[in-house]
């Protein structure tokens, strides 16, 4: 049982510098690639994407395993599935909304001078579908 939960613990800490070490490569080539002015403006749109992202998901996920995960162990396979079902399909709806406000609602956020820099625009249009995306795959 130690060795189950130390290999996991390994496991878990070794995928979590795998992502972040990806995440930096990112950051390395992005910021190569759009300069410094062009991560200013995208750092503009970056955090309207995060709040679209934490209203999708909402630690939904999470939610869905513990709960999946107790079906299962009442042996309810049916019950597990439908509670999968049900709750991605409703990842998806609320994915997809927050995507359209958000490319939609892009113009918006310019023209309100919420966002003040107008070429953000672009990138918050770039950003509206990884909401959808990103929700589905933590889902």
């Amino acid at each position: 049982m130690a060795n189950k939960f130390i290999s996991g613990t390994l496991i878990l800490t070794l995928s979590g510098f795998v992502v972040k070490a990806i995440g930096s490569i990112n950051w390395i080539i992005l910021s190569r690639i759009l300069g410094g002015e062009g991560i200013g403006i995208y750092q503009m749109a970056f955090p309207i994407y995060l709040l679209a992202l934490d209203l999708s998901s909402a630690g939904l996920p999470i939610a869905i395993s513990i709960i999946t995960a107790e079906k299962v162990a009442k042996e309810d396979y049916f019950g597990a599935q439908r509670i999968f079902h049900v709750s991605l399909s409703m990842l998806c709806t609320t994915a997809l909304f927050l995507s359209i406000v958000m490319f939609f609602g892009s113009s918006f956020l310019i023209d309100e001078h919420i966002i003040r820099e107008s070429r953000a625009y672009y990138s918050l249009i770039a950003l509206a579908p990884a909401i959808f995306f990103t929700t589905i795959i933590a889902g």
